[in-house]
């Protein structure tokens, strides 16, 4: 298995996947116990579906984050001196910007869709 890329796509956890299957493998080969028992086969396979159903919740909460939207927000453009054209946010959503006290010999252009 190449760790790079599944770290990459899966995130931590791919480890923890990873060593939960290996463990209960390793474990079911050399143990006795679970060959000749079926209540203890059926709660290890209650555990696997629990652990699968936990795994899932976890990635579509991440999935459910907040998406902040892109532009141009939250930013203090004071007390600049620019000979030419000043373009601000230029082919972006401005909002709640602090734009004062500028010396533009040219165009001062804020946000706008081209």
């Amino acid at each position: 298995m190449n760790w790079g890329k599944a770290l990459k796509i899966g995130g931590p956890s791919i480890i923890a996947a990873f060593v939960f299957q290996y463990l209960i493998t390793a474990y079911l080969d050399k143990s006795e116990i679970f060959k000749n028992n079926l209540p203890l086969n059926i709660f290890l396979i209650l555990v696997i579906f629990i652990f699968c159903l936990f795994m899932g919740w976890l990635w579509i909460r991440s999935g459910k984050k907040d998406v902040q939207k892109k532009g141009f927000q939250n930013n203090e453009i004071e007390k600049n001196e620019v000979d030419g054209s000043l373009n601000i946010g230029k082919n972006q959503d401005v909002a709640d910007n602090k734009i004062l006290q500028n010396k533009v010999s040219g165009d001062l252009n804020i946000g706008g869709k081209e």
